[in-house]
C-alpha cells in the first residue's frame, strides 16, 4: 500500500498550490458525479417508478370499489324470489316447465337431495330453454349447478341439467 501512496505523495508535493486546488476540486467533482450516477439517480428513478405504480394501483382500487358498489346495488335491486305456492323444488320445476311450454320436452325429472333436481330435456328450442332457466333464476332464486347441452338440429338441443336452490 505504501508503494502506491509514496509516488502519489511525491507527485502531489511537486504540484504548485494552484494545481493542487484544481486537482482537489476535480476529485470532489468526480466523487460527486460517481455518487450521483451510481447511487442517487437509480434510486430516484426506482422511487418515481414505484410512485407511479402506487398511483395506478390506487386508481385500480378506486375503480374496483366503484364496480363493487354497483354490483351490490344491482344485487339489492333484483326482486326477491317468488315464494312457490308451497310447492317442492320438483313442483316448481314441473310447473314452470309447463308454463314455458317445455312440458312435452321434459323426459325426466328426479330429485338429487333436498335442494337439487336433475332434469332431462329432449328436442327443446334453445332460446326457450334459456328463457326458462333465466325465469327460474329471477323469479324463483334457482340456479343451474351443472349443464350438459348437446345440439340436435337447427336451434334444437337436448339438455341434462342439475338445478339447485340459490345461495
Amino acid at each position: 500500500m505504501n508503494a502506491l501512496i509514496e509516488p502519489l505523495q511525491r507527485h502531489w508535493n511537486a504540484l504548485r498550490p494552484r494545481e493542487r486546488i484544481l486537482v482537489a476540486v476535480a476529485a470532489v467533482l468526480v466523487t460527486l458525479t460517481v455518487f450521483y450516477l451510481a447511487l442517487w439517480e437509480p434510486l430516484h428513478q426506482d422511487h418515481q417508478r414505484l410512485q407511479r405504480q402506487v398511483e395506478e394501483q390506487r386508481a385500480l382500487l378506486q375503480w374496483m370499489q366503484q364496480r363493487a358498489a354497483e354490483v351490490r346495488a344491482l344485487r339489492g335491486s333484483t326482486a326477491p324470489a317468488e315464494k312457490s305456492r308451497g310447492d317442492s323444488l320438483l313442483g316448481v320445476i314441473d310447473r314452470t316447465a309447463r308454463t314455458a311450454k317445455l312440458k312435452g320436452k321434459v323426459s325426466r325429472i328426479e330429485p338429487d337431495g333436498e335442494r337439487r333436481v336433475r332434469v332431462w330435456l329432449d328436442g327443446v328450442d334453445f332460446d326457450a330453454l334459456a328463457r326458462w332457466l333465466d325465469r327460474l333464476r329471477k323469479k324463483h332464486g334457482l340456479r343451474v349447478a351443472s349443464a350438459v347441452i348437446d345440439r340436435e338440429g337447427p336451434g334444437k338441443v337436448s339438455a341434462r341439467l342439475v338445478i339447485e336452490e340459490g345461495p
